[in-house]
């Protein structure tokens, strides 16, 4: 009985931890959709957030942690999940209490695809991709009622869609030519 107790308290641990390390990425991205915000009142605090985040979250980068007999460092699953949450909750509190750009809200879902898609390839578990399907889809949610019609949601969603694959891909390229140059 004392082993399940242990076990309990290591997992309890782990998830107070994974929620101290979201709030650096959250803050970040509750201080940009403040910024993209139309109401100029908000942008001296959200300056603030994304800097005071960003200088947070230095420390708390995913992969930082170089493992014993590793090569290069590599992101956990639970880094990905704390990088989704983080940057899902700042999104979700700046589009529904801050009257964030729903544009802005729109380039984050596909790289949350693709962070699902790093946290299934890596053998994540059940719980872990579905806290990043359940960030995505609220986030989806969220970009089409809070605009003004649903037309315009579904716009800045193609839109985002767009943006963010050309991005990810430019990265991937960039990644790759990186790699060839060091081999």
């Amino acid at each position: 009985m004392s082993r399940d107790v242990e076990h309990q308290r290591r997992a309890i641990g782990r998830v107070g931890q994974s929620g101290v390390r979201a709030i650096p990425f959250a803050s970040m991205t509750l201080g940009a959709s403040m910024l993209s915000a139309p109401n100029e009142a908000s942008w001296d605090p959200g300056v603030f957030l994304l800097v005071g985040g960003a200088v947070c979250a230095l420390s708390l980068l995913p992969g930082r942690r170089r493992r014993r007999g590793a090569s290069r460092a590599e992101i956990s699953t639970s880094d990905w999940v704390v990088l989704s949450t983080g940057l899902g909750a700042g999104l979700l509190v700046g589009l529904l209490f801050f009257d964030g750009s729903a544009a802005f809200g729109a380039l984050f879902p596909v790289p949350f695809v693709a962070i699902h898609a790093a946290v299934s390839r890596s053998g994540g578990i059940l719980r872990a991709r579905s806290i990043v399907l359940a960030v995505t889809a609220a986030l989806v949610v969220t970009i089409l009622v809070t605009g003004d019609d649903l037309q315009r949601g579904f716009a800045d969603l193609i839109q985002g869609a767009v943006v963010a694959g050309v991005l990810l891909t430019l990265a991937l390229v960039l990644r790759s030519a990186v790699r060839r140059q060091r081999a």
